[in-house]
């Protein structure tokens, strides 16, 4: 764990797209649209956009991603709207 990234102290749970979905509905939400993101060079490599060379590498992975998501994506990123919260038995209960 680190300062910044997935790895940062502020994640205390990794999803899969599957999770993610699973979670998203169990909270009573319906997906209307779901989008991926790339990884960050910029971040990664404390870069602002001037290396050339960074800006190729990002694009060539942009396009990785949108061809296979579920290989190259960073994060799922998703349209939801509130349906209805379908709790299991006992779950949200404070005992």
């Amino acid at each position: 764990y680190g300062p910044k990234g997935t790895l940062d102290e502020t994640h205390v749970r990794f999803y899969t797209r599957p999770t993610f979905i699973q979670l998203l509905e169990r909270a009573g939400y319906k997906i209307k649209d779901m989008d991926y993101t790339g990884l960050p060079f910029e971040v990664v490599f404390e870069s602002v956009g001037k290396s050339r060379l960074l800006r190729f590498v990002d694009a060539f992975y942009f396009a990785l991603v949108k061809f296979w998501p579920k290989m190259f994506s960073y994060q799922f990123v998703a349209v939801a709207e509130m349906t209805k919260y379908n709790a299991k038995d006992g779950e949200g209960l404070i005992k």
